[in-house]
């Protein structure tokens, strides 16, 4: 959940430091650019998340 929130976190401050005041036409317009001419990009990230999951706290057995 915490990789979820921190990957739009992400993803909302880049777009907002490229173009902090982008209007909805422009910002649908750059999403569909960015799908279409650098999708590998997005299943590197998509790797990098499977390879490193996060820490899981496990219970130990002695009580």
């Amino acid at each position: 959940m915490r990789e979820r929130i921190g990957i739009i976190l992400g993803i909302s401050g880049i777009l907002l430091l490229i173009e902090p005041s982008i209007n909805q036409q422009q910002l649908y317009g750059y999403l569909s650019y960015i799908a279409e001419h650098y999708w590998p990009v997005g299943l590197i990230l998509a790797g990098m998340i499977l390879i490193n999951p996060g820490k899981r706290k496990t219970r130990s057995r002695n009580r």
